[in-house]
């Protein structure tokens, strides 16, 4: 099963949307850029249970490299996830799902 990856544009485009609060699956993937955004347009990242998702993954890179970090934390993800196996195709995959 696909792991559920949110990015800053997930947060754009539920902040257009009028929405306050999107709800992460157990294994999501926020990047930083996504949770600051999401923290300056009062979007609640909400994990199972109820609990807020504020906390920062390892080896995350900083919000400031909005596109690159986007898809450095997804690439390190699906490897990890993989266990170190790196697919062929994953960067071309990455693009198509992450838009950049």
């Amino acid at each position: 099963m696909a792991r559920q990856i949110i990015t800053a544009d997930a947060i754009h485009q539920a902040a257009a949307g009028g929405s306050t609060e999107i709800r992460l699956e157990a294994d999501a993937i926020v990047t930083d850029a996504a949770r600051e955004l999401a923290e300056s347009k009062s979007v609640r990242l909400v994990r199972p249970g109820g609990d807020a998702d504020t906390g920062r993954g390892s080896g995350a890179a900083p919000a400031s490299s909005e596109g690159p970090g986007d898809r450095q934390q997804v690439r390190q993800a699906v490897i990890a996830a993989l266990g170190g196996e790196v697919p062929a195709g994953l960067d071309a995959a990455i693009s198509r799902a992450i838009g950049n």
